[in-house]
């Protein structure tokens, strides 16, 4: 195998530990988006681009994501147990990036 396809089975196993690790409630209520882990890139005060991995939540619509939204502090919460940030997001266009560690 090669690294390619490793690493996307790993990345598999890590979002399914993560729904597996959500309340019911909260995992149904995602049911309908595809949770995707990617990558993303800030520059700091100092100039220093910084590069973080995060479960990206995937909605099909703005509403869907708005009502998702209103539980970020428990999604954010669970994703930082895999050390992860979360963010939601409706045909790529991202929304704020939440990190468990702020919320905690």
């Amino acid at each position: 195998m090669d690294n390619q396809t490793l690493s996307t089975q790993l990345d598999q196993r890590v979002i399914a530990l993560w729904l597996d690790s959500l309340d019911c409630l909260h995992r149904e209520a995602l049911k309908p988006c595809k949770v995707i882990l990617d990558t993303y890139k800030v520059k700091n005060s100092l100039g220093i681009l910084l590069q973080y991995r995060a479960l990206r939540v995937e909605c099909s619509d703005e509403a869907l994501r708005n009502a998702l939204m209103i539980g970020y502090r428990h999604y954010a919460a669970k994703a930082y147990d895999f050390g992860f940030d979360i963010c939601f997001s409706v045909n790529g266009e991202w929304s704020v990036a939440y990190s468990g560690a702020a919320i905690r």
